[in-house]
């Protein structure tokens, strides 16, 4: 004797997952005179394989200064502080709202972009 068996059907739901950006670069860039407004003079690019920083210098004039940016802390407009070690990420991130100082008052910054891929 044959059984029939019952069966239930289930529906399924395809959750699409958010994409997770891998880098986000910012540039330095010069904006005040008498240097050439929006130069830029360097690349910052936070990469999340190894959650590190990377330097990529444009205008070798600068390079001291610049490599001593990104191993020091940064202090927003807001009064937030980052620190390039135990927050890259969040580092660049900022980097555009940095408050004027000494060295920001012929520098500034540009929102940091996502990148999707390697």
């Amino acid at each position: 004797m044959a059984t029939k068996r019952k069966t239930k059907k289930v529906k399924v739901e395809k959750i699409e997952e958010e994409a997770i950006p891998v880098r986000y670069t910012a540039d330095i860039i010069m904006v005040k005179e008498p240097y050439a407004k929006n130069e830029r003079l360097a690349q910052v690019t936070w990469i999340a394989a190894g959650n590190k920083l990377n330097l990529a210098i444009q205008n070798t004039r600068f390079s001291a200064d610049l490599e001593n940016l990104v191993l020091g802390n940064i202090v927003t407009a807001e009064g937030r502080t980052y620190n390039p070690i135990s927050q890259p990420k969040e580092w660049v991130l900022n980097l555009s709202k940095v408050a004027p100082n000494n060295l920001w008052k012929a520098w500034g910054a540009t929102e940091a972009k996502a990148s999707y891929e390697n």
